[in-house]
């Protein structure tokens, strides 16, 4: 990796619209998640990306029926 690689908007930008899905679902790692925090107000695609991973998200959650754990669920553990 050249030092030109940490400066040029549209690699940084690549690299944080890779990372999304990681960083939507809280995989990132610490410096990854820094490197898509700062990055985000600059790279249009990515924040959209993020937006769509948000979005599916939310429609997971709402279609996924709730259900109680059982009583005895709680002693097994």
């Amino acid at each position: 990796m050249n030092a030109n690689q940490h400066t040029d908007p549209a690699y940084d930008c690549d690299t944080v619209i890779d990372l999304i899905p990681d960083y939507a679902f809280g995989l990132t790692d610490p410096e990854q998640t820094q490197l898509v925090e700062a990055n985000l107000s600059r790279c249009p695609g990515a924040a959209a990306r993020l937006q769509e991973y948000r979005q599916l998200q939310e429609e997971m959650r709402a279609t996924v029926p709730q259900i109680e754990p059982p009583a005895q669920l709680g002693a097994r553990l």
